[in-house]
């Protein structure tokens, strides 16, 4: 009896896990859908705690959060977004500081975005604020960045592509980074 008791508790263990996490695979699903002048944006995914450090030579970083979402530009803002109809827009909100005294150079606000479904992309300098550029001594700059990319509703994870920073004389100070961020 007492077996039969703790089979059942177990039983009863594995059925709320599979509700919780059916839980969050839905609220992952759910869609927020906003209207502006702009458009319609319906958000697939955010996460608002992504917190990724970066650091290139002595610039140090976070990318705040990250959203993917698709976008219906009203018929009078087609062309700030590539006349597509229907687009996805990724959007990272990040922070970046340099925490030396010398001068450098260093541009997460151009990176390549790839996602798992082949696309790849520049980051859109029209859409997106000056999170990157010349650090003269210790400066610090926020904003978010966005990339413009093909309609696409399937994408799990992207790829982040960042060239390290430089000194003065163009010297790199690091390697290129290379951040993936899962959708989950």
């Amino acid at each position: 009896m007492l077996a039969a008791c703790g089979s059942e508790e177990t039983s009863n263990e594995n059925a709320n896990k599979d509700v919780e996490e059916a839980t969050k695979e839905e609220v992952n699903k759910e869609s927020n859908v906003f209207e502006s002048e702009i458009g319609k944006m319906t958000i697939l995914y955010q996460n608002e705690d992504l917190n990724m450090s970066i650091e290139s030579g002595s610039v140090k970083g976070t990318l705040n959060s990250i959203q993917y979402a698709t976008m219906e530009p009203n018929p009078d803002n087609l062309f700030a977004f590539n006349d597509g109809e229907t687009v996805t827009l990724i959007t990272i909100d990040a922070t970046v500081e340099n925490t030396a005294d010398s001068n450098v150079s260093f541009y997460p606000d151009q990176a390549t975005l790839v996602t798992d479904t082949g696309q790849e992309i520049e980051a859109d300098s029209s859409l997106s604020d000056a999170v990157g550029g010349d650090f003269v001594g210790t400066a610090k700059k926020e904003g978010s960045i966005q990339w413009v990319l093909k309609h696409d509703e399937n994408i799990k994870k992207v790829t982040l592509h960042i060239s390290g920073a430089v000194n003065e004389n163009f010297n790199g100070l690091s390697e290129d980074l290379k951040l993936e961020i899962p959708f989950e």
